[in-house]
């Protein structure tokens, strides 16, 4: 199964967005320059709040805009604000460099105007870029510093958001049955607020957690709610998403025409808003979905030309499936020196994945431990086990820990036992 993370975004300010005729007008204000500049910045902000989602590249460029326009009248608060959008319309794009380096350049202004509502929105994003990425070390770091500012703001909406994202790294480390059950109490949450953004996020998690467990049927209606909500949010970058991820539902329920055509819907979306990223995760199930058909080479295509982008935008998690994936289709071609290739390449990302987290989260262990589980506790509302001491009795990480230190033997044997 594919490694598929999703971090939400925190716009740091969330009224209710335009709908898109509203949106027109307030474009319209912000090119008419016999307006006051005031008036004009105000418009942009308020436009960009749906066209980020729409159409992350024109957000783009207005965010870039209303940037200069910012810091040509001296408001660093507004350029604040315009980092925000810029950051999040080139995450939404799959270009994660430049997103980190306009939400530090955001993080730093809300730092100078002791705003902290502005830092810890700034945080939350930065962890969820490292999130996307598959960092998880830094992501915890990020998140750990933003949650405090909102506990203590009563942001209940950031909270969410932010468990949102540790319940997604609490089911990367294996920990489903506490990711799932954070992720209930923020749908009651949601739905209760009638929060359509948290809504789909939520349906969305919880339909991988029932694939994990192979409930394919459940969470196919899970992402199935997931989209209609995204599309009542014009959440282009997020009705991608649930298009691949219910193909790969249909591909695994062995239904392999309508696999395709929601898996081709979502490359053809992605490619319109330039989310190479997630156009490389779709080929992937596209060239597994030719090996269910036993088309060997067309499954080559379509691994090759993701691993070809993966290792170019450093996606190591997304490289590794496609690798995984020529090396069957390679098998089955004849093409022995493309599955040893291959086969390498795989120990090799392997290897660099599990050294590294091994490395850096025993070494943060017993300090993420606590946190994270204040953290979740707090975000969520609901209340922790505790034993007689007094300590959270919530020791997912320790058990993280022997399962690396348990992965990287097995791994270390089984490439022993192969080269014997």
């Amino acid at each position: 199964m594919l490694l598929r993370t999703r971090a939400m975004l925190l716009a740091v300010v969330l009224p209710l967005a335009p709908l898109p005729a509203q949106q027109d007008s307030l474009l319209r204000i912000w090119q008419d320059t016999e307006r006051p500049d005031s008036l004009r910045m105000k418009a942009a902000g308020e436009a960009l709040r749906t066209l980020v989602y729409e159409h992350p590249d024109s957000a783009l460029r207005l965010a870039m805009d209303l940037g200069d326009e910012a810091v040509a009248h001296g408001d660093r608060r507004r350029q604040a604000f315009a980092l925000n959008f810029k950051g999040m319309a080139y995450m939404l794009m799959g270009n994660f460099y430049p997103a980190v380096v306009a939400y530090r350049e955001m993080l730093a202004l809300y730092q100078e105007l002791d705003d902290r509502r502005g830092v810890a929105g700034a945080h939350s994003n930065l962890g969820a870029v490292f999130h996307q990425q598959g960092d998880l070390v830094r992501a915890l770091e990020h998140y750990e510093r933003c949650v405090p500012e909102f506990e203590a703001l009563g942001d209940r909406r950031g909270q969410a958001i932010v468990a949102s994202n540790l319940s997604g790294i609490q089911r990367e480390m294996g920990d489903t049955a506490s990711a799932r059950r954070t992720m209930e109490r923020l749908l009651r949450d949601a739905a209760a607020a009638g929060d359509a953004s948290g809504l789909a996020g939520a349906y969305g998690n919880l339909g991988l957690l029932a694939q994990d467990r192979g409930a394919l049927r459940t969470a196919l209606a899970l992402y199935q709610a997931g989209l209609r909500h995204r599309s009542t949010l014009g959440d282009r970058s997020g009705r991608a998403l649930m298009q691949h991820d219910i193909g790969d539902v249909y591909r695994l329920l062995g239904r392999p025409d309508s696999a395709r055509r929601w898996i081709e819907a979502s490359i053809a979306l992605r490619d319109s808003i330039g989310d190479e990223p997630g156009a490389a995760l779709a080929l992937v199930s596209l060239g597994l979905l030719a090996l269910d058909l036993d088309r060997p080479q067309e499954a080559v295509t379509c691994c090759g030309q993701a691993a070809a982008t993966a290792l170019d935008l450093q996606l190591r998690s997304v490289e590794e499936k496609a690798c995984a994936c020529l090396e069957q289709a390679c098998a089955r071609t004849g093409d022995r020196a493309c599955v040893d290739r291959n086969r390498e390449r795989r120990a090799v990302l392997n290897d660099s994945l599990q050294r590294q987290q091994a490395r850096d989260l025993l070494a943060r262990i017993e300090f993420r431990r606590e946190l994270v589980a204040d953290s979740l506790r707090n975000a969520s509302g609901g209340t922790a086990r505790k034993d007689p001491g007094g300590r959270d009795a919530m020791y997912w990480p320790w058990a993280l820990g022997a399962a690396v230190l348990a992965g990287l033997g097995l791994g270390w044997w089984r490439r022993r036992k192969g080269r014997a």
